[in-house]
């Protein structure tokens, strides 16, 4: 009866790992005493309407996101996509590819030339981890077709491959120590 149900719990897991449907997934945290935000992810469906050349990084309320080193691609949404109810924050710093997403105005950028490849950074502000409970976790769609959300979430929260990965390595675990009880 015990395997079976880590056998339920395992495959439980796989599903959901199956089920994440999130292009582009964001994460915060307060990093000793810095707000670092995370991003990873691509867009496969992506269609840039406009190439703005901008080099700053800041987070505006209620407006998402500006993590830009450069030329960019950017794109409206079909849909808001608000998650920063925090003060402004600007003089951040960027770090991978550029990335942003604003929150009542509807639009995404991407680095410059985008085409759907996997793109990963960060900006960090230097003593603002405070500002970590300014973040509105959930799920936003982009509005360019199916399964083209962005997730925000606190860093903590593990992701459903992670726990798919945990609960295998959790099985093998308990099948090597059956077989050590058999043995003796």
């Amino acid at each position: 009866m015990f395997r079976f149900a880590v056998l339920l719990g395992v495959f439980s897991c796989l599903s959901l790992a199956d089920r994440a449907n999130a292009d582009i997934v964001v994460t915060w945290e307060n990093n000793a005493g810095d707000l670092v935000v995370r991003w990873n992810g691509n867009i496969s469906n992506w269609a840039p309407q406009f190439q703005p050349s901008i080099l700053f990084v800041e987070l505006q309320t209620n407006n998402g996101l500006h993590a830009l080193g450069g030329a960019v691609d950017l794109s409206w949404t079909g849909s808001a996509h608000d998650w920063y109810i925090g003060p402004n924050l600007s003089g951040g710093v960027l770090a991978g590819d550029s990335f942003g997403s604003g929150g009542l105005s509807n639009w995404v950028y991407m680095p410059f030339n985008y085409a759907g490849q996997t793109i990963s950074g960060s900006a960090t502000f230097a003593g603002q981890g405070g500002f970590v409970g300014s973040f509105v976790a959930g799920s936003r769609d982009l509005g360019f077709g199916q399964n083209d959300n962005i997730i925000f979430r606190a860093a903590s929260v593990p992701e459903p491959t992670a726990l798919a990965t945990l609960g295998v390595l959790g099985l093998v675990g308990l099948s090597f120590q059956s077989r050590r009880r058999r043995i003796a």
